[in-house]
């Protein structure tokens, strides 16, 4: 019966710190982008790989926006703009995070023009 507590208490143990460096090593990428004028709404979309964005983000009603709990890893990241009626901007220029977990701002210029 002892040495199932002592292997119990050492799964525990490691999953415990497991479970602390999964929490480590997650990072926030802060990005930012010019105001546009026609647009009621935002969305940032990012991904692992260059134009494949597996992830967007809800409405964001100002040019600033913090992506949370990413993986320490390279992102890369575009934002569209919306108006009124739902009509999405062309995607941003692409930005990446450069240096996974160094990165905390980085600028985004949005498109002025509107799909019909």
């Amino acid at each position: 019966m002892q040495n199932f507590k002592t292997c119990v208490s050492i799964f525990f143990v490691l999953f415990l710190v497991l479970f602390l460096v999964k929490i480590a090593s997650a990072m926030d990428v802060t990005l930012s982008w010019d105001n546009n004028e026609d647009a009621s709404y935002y969305k940032v979309y990012y991904g692992i790989g260059p134009g494949d964005y597996s992830a967007e983000t809800d409405k964001i009603d100002s040019n600033t926006h913090t992506v949370t709990g990413l993986e320490n890893r390279q992102y890369f990241f575009a934002v569209r703009a919306f108006n009124d009626c739902g009509n999405a901007s062309d995607f941003s220029d692409e930005v990446t995070n450069a240096i996974p977990g160094k990165v905390s701002s980085v600028v985004i210029q949005t498109c002025t023009t509107y799909e019909q």
